[in-house]
């Protein structure tokens, strides 16, 4: 009996690992990395949707020098999603060089209600939300600013994921 179990608990084992890497695998497939200037309009349709914006280069480790450049990424949840929630994250590392009162390189997050805020230095965790209910459409962006200062930093990785709360 219990080699019988053991066997049986292996080729669970195995179709569990199977199961999981295909769902891996699909998964990565459906993500949408953007690029530095980008207009993302979220959609109906699918439960959950996951995307990255990152600044250019971007791989975690490397530190970047900064250079004279900006990058621009505007969301909208159009009204058509009556029911939505959004939800950004900055990836663990995000390093933005820091300078005095962030006048350097920095990331502006600009909600739809016009408020704004300007980060920089470790932004890993930082995270924002919009919520649509029934008051759309709404767009918010961020706005990446380098400077060419010297200044090295490997830079960030923005995880935007989009919630159709209607289940559709």
């Amino acid at each position: 009996m219990r080699i019988h179990l053991r066997r049986r608990q292996n080729i669970d084992d195995e179709n569990y690992a199977a199961a999981q890497n295909e769902a891996a695998e699909r998964f990565s497939r459906n993500l949408l990395r953007l690029g530095c200037n980008a207009d993302l309009t979220m959609t109906a349709g699918k439960a959950i949707q996951e995307m990255y914006w990152s600044t250019p280069n971007y791989d975690g480790v490397t530190k970047l020098a900064s250079s004279a450049q900006t990058c621009t990424l505007k969301i909208t949840i159009p009204a058509t999603l009556t029911l939505f929630f959004v939800h950004m994250e900055l990836q663990t590392p995000s390093l933005i060089y820091e300078t005095s009162g962030c006048g350097g390189d920095n990331l502006v997050y600009t909600a739809s209600s016009g408020t704004s805020v300007r980060i920089c230095g470790t932004v890993s965790g930082q995270s924002w939300s919009e919520l649509q209910i029934f008051d759309g459409p709404k767009s918010f962006s961020f706005t990446w600013t380098s400077v060419a200062d010297g200044g090295t930093a490997v830079g960030f990785k923005l995880m935007i994921t989009g919630y159709d709360l209607t289940g559709k």
